[in-house]
C-alpha cells in the first residue's frame, strides 16, 4: 500500500503533517480537528477534500471490509507483541 496519510514521522521520529498542515487537539484529548493542506490534489485532478477522509475511515472501520494486512491490524497480534 502507498498512500499519504494526515500525519507521518520525520527523521527525528517526531510527528509531522502529511496532507495536514496543522492539528488542534481539545482540551479533554478526545478530539483531534486536522486542517488540510491546501492545493492537493488526487491523481486524476480532482481536489482532496474532507469527506475524503471521512470516506477513508469509514471505510477503515467498516467490519465488511476487512484491512487487507490483517496481521498487522488484528487486536490478537497486537496483544502478543
Amino acid at each position: 500500500m502507498v498512500f499519504n496519510g494526515l500525519v507521518k514521522y520525520d527523521k527525528d521520529i517526531h510527528i509531522v503533517g502529511d496532507l495536514a498542515e496543522s492539528w488542534d487537539v481539545s482540551r479533554d484529548g478526545l478530539v483531534i480537528t486536522f486542517h488540510l493542506r491546501k492545493g492537493v490534489r488526487w491523481h486524476d485532478g480532482h481536489p482532496f477534500t474532507a469527506e475524503d477522509v471521512l470516506y477513508t475511515y469509514r471505510v477503515t472501520i467498516d467490519p465488511k471490509h476487512p484491512p487487507p494486512m490483517p496481521v498487522i491490524f488484528s487486536r490478537s497480534e497486537r496483544q502478543r507483541s
